[in-house]
C-alpha cells in the first residue's frame, strides 16, 4: 500500500499539473447491498474510463482501515468467513463485486460498508503500443 502511494505520488510529481478528483461517498445507509452494489458517480464518463486512472478504496464500520480495490481476501469485517472485493467501471457507475474465497458470489450485510473513496487521476499523456512476444 505504501509503495502504491509512493508510485502515484511520483507519477503526479513528474506530470506537472495533473487534475485529481476525489469522491468520498457515504454508503452506510445503502440497503440494497448483496453480491454487488452500483454506486452512481456521474463524473465517471466513458472518456474517463478509457483514458484516466480510477482508484477505489472501501471502509467498513468494524475496521479502521481503508482497503484498496481490487482487494484480495478480507478477513471478516463482521463476517465469519473471508471475502474479496473487485470493481467494475461503467459510465456513471462504480460497481463493487463481492466474492468468497472460491470465487463465488458472496453476500455482505447492508450495515457493514461505511464509505467508498474513488480517486480519478487525469491522464495527460497517453502512449499506445502493440506488444508481441512473451505475454
Amino acid at each position: 500500500m505504501i509503495l502504491g502511494a509512493f508510485l502515484v505520488s511520483l507519477l503526479l510529481s513528474s506530470c506537472g499539473k495533473t487534475e485529481v478528483r476525489t469522491f468520498i461517498l457515504n454508503v452506510s445507509e445503502e440497503t440494497e447491498v448483496d453480491v454487488s452494489i452500483g454506486i452512481p458517480i456521474p463524473e465517471l464518463t466513458q472518456e474517463v474510463i478509457d483514458n484516466d486512472l480510477v482508484v477505489g478504496y472501501v471502509k467498513f464500520f468494524s475496521d479502521p482501515n481503508l482497503y484498496a480495490i481490487p482487494r484480495g481476501t478480507i478477513p471478516a469485517s463482521g463476517h465469519a468467513e473471508a471475502f474479496s472485493i473487485s470493481a467494475s467501471l461503467r459510465p456513471g457507475h462504480y460497481d463493487l463485486l463481492f466474492r468468497d474465497s472460491d470465487g463465488n458470489d458472496f453476500s455482505i450485510y447492508s450495515d457493514q460498508l461505511e464509505l467508498l473513496k474513488v480517486v480519478i487521476i487525469e491522464a495527460t499523456d497517453i502512449t499506445t503500443r502493440t506488444v508481441t512476444g512473451n505475454l
